[in-house]
């Protein structure tokens, strides 16, 4: 038996049935079929990478968007409860006048004397009134509608002597005791609302006190936002607007019916009553996801209606927040977090992918060369791959300290 297998002075054949056979499938992997199969499960993983990140970005995509709209929401609704809340305040303020002119001896003597001194001195207490309350015009009714005093007696568009009995709002207020109509001024065509109130004198009809209030303040302060604003009646006639060229447009188109009815009352002028430039938007889910033409834009964008109804009153607020930067900006954004987080998980699983890859590649090495050079084998493949990961080590050192550490993570 030889001692040796080393050693020259040893039986050869004795060398030769001490190694073990390279042939044998138990110790040697066939490399290219290893190689192979690593570089088909690379294929199929890229494959599998650029599917979820595509999936992340669509997803993403919605996921943004779903928030921006949510953001937009939230800002309308506060800004919507906001200029209700000072429409309310400028409504209230107007509609105690009526009834407290209504109660008021001199108003109830000279509608009931028609003595001209006493109904010239009420022309001056009602400019004062209508000066220090901020109302565009008061003025007195008789019962056959018949203007006796008015706080514009010394204008040329006066009301004084002129007949209102045709007006709802002096219908209305001689029949339920007081009425609130919005229209436009037959004399000064200017719209308003008229808050009407009866007077009674021991039970008799006197007249009628009536309150018109302008909202010009109102809406300059709403154009002073550039997010369109306008407030519609139960017709879905818009009454007040942000958007001069959208009063007396409509919600949608009136049928036509109605349009004949509000044209015979003249509560609008002779305004066409032509439906606003507003339409749901057929690419968003949801009626409030809206697309609409501004005047002085130039085109059609996408807003979220926010409508919220003005208490106390069948009149509606309506809001249209602009959606298409803030959509665009979160969708951008949720998109690069998807994407970094997306690449991070894809590097996780790669790096997982190489290890094993590594460990089969260090089994493949150890089997596929004879036992007496197996331990040198390893060492040599130790050495290569510490030595490439020392060089990619101050490769990537070098590029961050030259390119800068954002590009060195690219590579």
């Amino acid at each position: 038996m030889c001692d040796n297998p080393h050693t020259p002075s040893c039986d050869p054949h004795c060398v030769t049935s001490s190694l073990p056979d390279v042939t044998e499938p138990s110790l040697a992997t066939p490399a290219p079929a290893l190689l192979a199969r690593q570089r088909r499960a690379w294929r199929y993983f890229a494959a599998a990478a650029v599917a979820a990140l595509a999936a992340v970005l669509f997803l993403a995509s919605h996921v943004g968007e779903d928030q921006a709209v949510n953001d937009v929401r939230s800002r309308a609704e506060n800004s919507a409860a906001l200029k209700v809340a000072v429409l309310m305040s400028e409504l209230e303020k107007q509609r105690s006048l009526p009834f407290v002119l209504a109660q008021d001896v001199e108003v109830q003597d000279a509608l009931r004397s028609r003595d001209p001194a006493r109904l010239e001195a009420l022309d001056a207490k009602l400019f004062a009134l209508k000066s220090g309350t901020g109302a565009a015009v008061i003025y007195l009714i008789d019962p056959a509608g018949i203007t006796l005093a008015a706080s514009n007696w010394r204008e040329p568009t006066s009301f004084v002597g002129s007949d209102y009995g045709f007006r709802p709002y002096f219908q209305e207020g001689v029949a339920n005791g007081s009425a609130e109509h919005f229209a436009l001024g037959n004399v000064s065509q200017r719209p308003g609302l008229y808050l009407t109130r009866r007077v009674d004198k021991d039970g008799l009809l006197l007249g009628v006190v009536v309150v018109k209030v302008e909202f010009n303040g109102v809406e300059d302060n709403w154009r002073r936002f550039p997010e369109p604003t306008f407030v519609t009646d139960e017709n879905g006639v818009v009454l007040l607007s942000a958007v001069p060229d959208w009063q007396f447009m409509t919600l949608g188109t009136l049928p036509e019916a109605d349009r004949a009815r509000l044209r015979d009352s003249l509560q609008f002028g002779d305004a066409p009553l032509q439906p606003l430039p507003i339409r749901t938007d057929p690419e968003r889910r949801g009626a409030e996801r809206v697309l609409a033409t501004v005047p002085g834009t130039g085109r059609e964008d996408r807003y979220l209606q926010v409508s919220v109804p003005v208490p106390s009153t069948q009149w509606t607020f309506h809001f249209l927040g602009p959606t298409r930067e803030p959509v665009a900006r979160a969708a951008t954004l949720a998109q690069a977090r998807g994407v970094l987080v997306g690449l991070l998980s894809v590097f996780a699983a790669g790096l997982v992918l190489h290890r094993r890859h590594l460990a089969r590649n260090a089994i493949a090495a150890q089997t596929a060369v004879p036992g007496w050079v197996r331990g040198r084998a390893l060492s040599l493949y130790i050495v290569v791959f510490s030595g490439g990961m020392a060089a990619g080590s101050l490769g990537w050192g070098w590029l961050a300290q030259h390119a800068g550490t954002p590009r060195a993570l690219l590579v």
